[in-house]
Order: structure tokens, then sequence, then C-alpha cells
């Protein structure tokens, strides 16, 4: 990411005095998820990610875990890694900023249960 993009965003967080960021991502039944945090924590968020277990990825739209899944609480954490390009301020809340994210693993790679990535 550019120091630019980076530096945009913050000085948005600070004249919009957002107190919350989040990551959005889309699960596997297409539900619509985000992790928020404070805005204070924006350069981790943005290097690192937000991080969610990988069983988060098997609920079901009624938020129970899919039977049998194989995905469980065993498997690690993943990372939820923002896009800094989709970065906005909604206007239907106030305080909070948001983005949508990829989810990678551990070592930095994209997961293949990232459904930004499936094609």
């Amino acid at each position: 990411m550019s120091h630019l993009r980076r530096s945009e965003i913050k000085r948005t967080i600070k004249q919009r005095n957002l107190a919350m960021v989040g990551v959005t991502y889309v699960d596997l039944a297409g539900v619509a998820r985000m992790k928020p945090t404070v805005s204070s924590e924006i350069d981790s968020i943005l290097d690192n990610g937000i991080r969610t277990a990988r069983a988060n990825y098997s609920l079901t739209t009624l938020e129970l875990q899919t039977p049998h899944s194989a995905a469980d609480v065993s498997q690690g954490d993943l990372a939820i890694v923002p896009d800094p390009d989709t970065f906005v301020v909604p206007s239907f809340t106030s305080g909070v900023g948001r983005f949508i994210g990829n989810l990678r693993e551990k070592d930095g790679s994209i997961s293949p249960l990232c459904t930004r990535t499936i094609y």
C-alpha cells in the first residue's frame, strides 16, 4: 500500500473523528460480517488485519456452525486484511469507517476461503 493512501485514510479518521473502523468480509454462506476495532489501531489493522477464527467461516445464516463442517477453532486464526481502496465512511452511521477485507492465512497468503478471490 502506498504511504499516501495510508496517510489519506489516517487523515480522514482524524478529521471525521472516527472512533471505530471495521473490516467487512463475506463468509461462505454469503453473509456479510464485520469485525470492528478502535481506529487508533489503524496502522496495525492495515499491516496485519483483524484476526478471526477459521470456524467463523462455517457459520450458517442462523449463526450456527454448519453440521459436520471441517472448519473448527482448532485450525487456528485467519486475518481479515483491509483493502485500502475500499475505505468509506458510511452515511448511515456516525463515528465508524469501513473497509472490505481479504482473508489471509498465517503465512500472509490469500486463503482458499476468501470469497473475494474465488473465481
